[in-house]
């Protein structure tokens, strides 16, 4: 007498009520997810909504290594980076000073004016 084995065992109906069961399971995890992820969407929106009421923008402080360009960025009037939020960054100032060192030389750009000052 030959044992049944595992999947014997296991097996309570044919293949394709089984692709079935598996569809209908696949389904009803789409339709649970697509509402916890709108809640929880929710609940970020009303928690931001209320931190941003009270809200205040610290003071700035120019400190020496913040906002030193070594070039213009391509976009904009290349002071402001791609991502720029005027609410929570700061805007450098328009005169800031850019330094390009070519061959030994300083070019320093102020505004309108390049000065030059060889090492």
């Amino acid at each position: 007498m030959a044992s049944p084995t595992i999947t014997q065992l296991s097996a309570h109906g044919d293949h394709a009520s089984h692709e079935a069961e598996g569809a209908a399971v696949e389904a009803a995890d789409v339709l649970r997810a697509f509402p916890a992820i709108g809640l929880c969407g929710l609940n970020v929106f009303v928690t931001e909504k209320d931190h941003m009421k009270h809200y205040h923008r610290p003071e700035y402080k120019p400190y020496e290594y913040l906002h030193v360009r070594s070039k213009r960025y391509p976009w904009g009037d290349g002071n402001h980076t791609l991502f720029h939020n005027p609410q929570k960054n700061w805007v450098p100032e328009a005169t800031m000073r850019f330094h390009y060192i070519i061959l030994g030389t300083v070019y320093i750009k102020k505004g309108p004016h390049i000065f030059r000052l060889p090492l």
